[in-house]
């Protein structure tokens, strides 16, 4: 068993990946998006 603070702080530590990872995949996809507007016009 988690005391509760552990549990809280791993909780918190992936709360925070996901949110990263989240943002780096969307700026992926965005400059991908805006290399593929550049070179086709």
């Amino acid at each position: 068993m988690f005391k509760s603070l552990e549990a809280e702080y791993i909780y918190q530590i992936a709360k925070e990946s996901f949110i990263q990872s989240t943002i780096s995949n969307r700026i992926i996809n965005n400059s991908k998006t805006f290399f593929k507007t550049i070179f086709h016009s």
